[in-house]
């Protein structure tokens, strides 16, 4: 059985052999066709041309395992009209458009002229071969969408035969046809590759039907002619695929930048609370494809060091595990909506802690969209209490009495003086060490013993050191509220509430 490339390749071309027969009389098909040596040569050298030029490559027309000469030449060769002509020489004239005599040009113009009448035949069944040749495709899209690709096809082929043809007007050449299209498909999300095989098919298509003609045209056609016009046909298909391809990714950025511009602005509605307002709701959820009340993650990002990209890790980490997400720049700190789709979060946030690049905190928002204003405050304070230059990602609710202080620095600062007293005013050596013992005994319920084993150093000393840090701020860790007060103010000097950061040690 012959490739089922190579048979589909025969149908479009066998279709308007058999529509022109219909009309003539004359035998249609490749019977009706003989090839003569000298003709072969030309032939032999045009195809040669087209799979140096690699416009689609032979593996477009030859079926799998076939050589890419043999079987689509032996096609040309079967179906080249009968008319003898000379082997190539080198006086041979040159295909320059500005070296072909004026005879032989309009000898070109009117053998595309005379295909005009079956444009629509040709164009309909490259559209059936279109469809056949990628039915997966095709059938998942859209009536619309089939109906306006046979459209397109039939607006195609009378352009370029109209353009090569010298009879279109200005407005209504080929060049235009193909930017529009390509403008068309980006919007329409069909893939660049699906449209540029449909442009290598359509021309290779196109190119066949001119050389099985089962009467007209090729019998009035001279060899010559016909190289001259398989290379006119190829180096239109390389300006129609680079016109196609430009306009097609100019129109792709345009959307992705709208796109982009349209998701900014739904995620600044949602840090304004909109995302209680049903209209706005709804809108968000189509932009940013969110699901109705679906778990999601706000996270705030603050990257102390200034990088252009301050939340490329979390995205690429997101991206890894195939999470979406999207976000927001604001001020010194980036917002982020992390879609859950349904993931016990822990492993999500555990993902984007090994990779950290900055401080950063994570707030559940578990009534989805109109949850995510408050979550984003949340994570917003709980980033902001991190120390500066750290590297961590962390859950809101492990840092809820951090949220509390930050989101009252005053009222931080006087809980910081009015708690330590004198012990913060201290050498730097001196308050670092009664910190860092005050932290260990904190950490450790007020047992001296335990305290001592963490810091290394004799029981003694801590008992010691705590009966300095009682005289230096009059409270007592037997008090259940001068605990409450001293493990207050550890967590403020820790996030910097009185505008010096305690030691990394230091901790309640």
């Amino acid at each position: 059985m012959p490739p089922k490339r190579t048979v589909m390749s025969c149908s479009v071309s066998m279709v308007v052999g058999e529509a022109r027969a219909a009309r003539s009389g004359a035998p249609s098909g490749a019977d009706a066709l003989t090839l003569t040596p000298g003709v072969e040569v030309r032939v032999t050298q045009l195809w040669t041309l087209r799979t140096r030029r690699g416009m689609g490559a032979a593996h477009n027309i030859c079926g799998a395992g076939d050589h890419p000469g043999d079987l689509p030449l032996a096609l040309f060769v079967r179906r080249c009209h009968s008319r003898p002509m000379a082997a190539p020489t080198e006086s041979s004239p040159s295909t320059s458009r500005h070296e072909i005599p004026a005879a032989q040009r309009e000898a070109i113009r009117r053998a595309w002229a005379s295909m005009l009448d079956d444009a629509e035949i040709i164009a309909d069944a490259i559209t059936l071969e279109l469809f056949g040749r990628d039915e997966a495709y095709y059938q998942q899209v859209t009536s619309e969408l089939r109906e306006e690709v046979r459209t397109s096809t039939r607006r195609h082929v009378r352009a370029g035969l109209l353009t090569m043809a010298g009879l279109a007007a200005p407005d209504d050449r080929a060049i235009h046809v193909w930017r529009e299209t390509g403008r068309r498909r980006a919007q329409q999300g069909v893939p660049l590759e699906q449209v540029l095989n449909a442009y290598s098919y359509g021309a290779r298509a196109l190119w066949e039907t001119v050389l099985l003609q089962g009467s007209g045209t090729v019998r009035e056609v001279s060899a010559e002619t016909l190289i001259l016009m398989g290379q006119q046909l190829w180096s239109a298909l390389d300006v129609q695929n680079a016109t196609a391809c430009e306009s097609y990714r100019r129109e792709e950025a345009l959307l992705q930048r709208r796109d982009l511009q349209r998701q900014l602005t739904v995620l600044d509605g949602l840090v304004q609370g909109r995302g209680s307002e049903p209209d706005f709701a709804s809108e968000a959820r189509q932009v940013l494809s969110v699901g109705i009340d679906e778990d999601l993650l706000a996270i705030s990002c603050i990257n102390d060091d200034e990088a252009d990209q301050p939340t490329r890790w979390a995205e690429e980490r997101l991206e890894q595990i195939g999470v979406q997400s999207h976000w927001l720049q604001l001020g010194a700190q980036t917002v982020g909506l992390i879609d859950l789709a349904g993931r016990d979060p822990a492993p999500v946030i555990d993902h984007l802690q090994v990779a950290a690049r900055g401080r950063a905190a994570v707030a559940l928002c578990s009534d989805g969209l109109k949850g995510f204003a408050v979550a984003r405050q949340l994570a917003s304070r709980a980033a902001s209490s991190l120390p500066r230059g750290s590297r961590e990602v962390v859950d809101v609710r492990d840092r809820l009495p951090e949220i509390l202080l930050t989101g009252s620095p005053e009222a931080t600062v006087l809980l910081v003086q009015e708690t330590l007293g004198r012990l913060n005013q201290q050498s730097d050596s001196t308050r670092q060490m009664l910190l860092e013992t005050l932290g260990a005994l904190l950490r450790h319920g007020g047992s001296p013993t335990h305290a001592a084993q963490e810091l290394f150093c004799h029981r003694n000393t801590v008992i010691y050191r705590l009966k300095q840090i009682e005289n230096l701020t009059g409270r007592s860790l037997t008090q259940p509220r001068d605990r409450l007060m001293l493990s207050l103010a550890i967590i403020a000097l820790r996030a910097g509430g009185d505008g010096e950061s305690a030691p990394s040690s230091v901790g309640a």
